[in-house]
């Protein structure tokens, strides 16, 4: 009820939809508030969570930077290699976090460790990461009291069709 309130209070205010989250974790009311924008209410339980996560591009895993993905995707694509039971091949661009979940423990720490960030700390790093992979997230959500948010967007979706020539993309640009 609560969510609710504010999501219309917010409508009233400025006019803005906005989507909402709620889950366990920062991590899964995050994935929740990414399901059926705009303007919904989302409630992700844990043990629904795995099918969302697993399918998730491993690059829009919190702390996975462009860096980390690219020495990831390396680790990913070797396990894959060595595995001849897989079904993937080296040309498959879009990294999944259930890619990760496959790759052994040690291969994981050893990629990390060869980013300077996390020389020191590769196995809090993989163990985090992997964490996260599973739903897992011991981050607690912080009352900021009413700061300033960390990001703002503003967007428009558009039925498939319905901007179909530069008229009708000015027509929608002025509203």
């Amino acid at each position: 009820k609560l969510v609710a309130r504010v999501c219309r209070s917010i409508f009233k205010d400025t006019g803005f939809a906005t989507t909402a989250g709620i889950s366990v974790s920062p991590l899964l009311a995050k994935l929740a508030s990414g399901l059926n924008k705009p303007q919904s209410i989302n409630l992700l339980y844990p043990w629904r969570s795995s099918q969302l996560l697993y399918s998730m591009p491993l690059r829009k895993m919190q702390n996975v930077g462009y860096r980390t993905m690219r020495t990831l995707e390396g680790t990913i694509i070797d396990n894959f290699s060595s595995s001849p039971s897989t079904a993937k091949t080296q040309t498959e661009k879009v990294k999944t976090v259930i890619d990760l979940l496959q790759v052994p423990y040690e291969s994981i720490v050893g990629s990390l460790r060869s980013l300077p960030a996390f020389q020191g700390s590769s196995m809090e790093q993989c163990d985090l990461l992997l964490q996260r992979c599973r739903g897992l997230d011991t981050n607690e959500v912080e009352d900021d009291e009413g700061g300033l948010p960390k990001t703002v967007s503003v967007e428009n979706s558009f039925r498939r069709g319905t901007v179909c020539n530069m008229e009708s993309v000015h027509h929608a640009l002025r509203d």
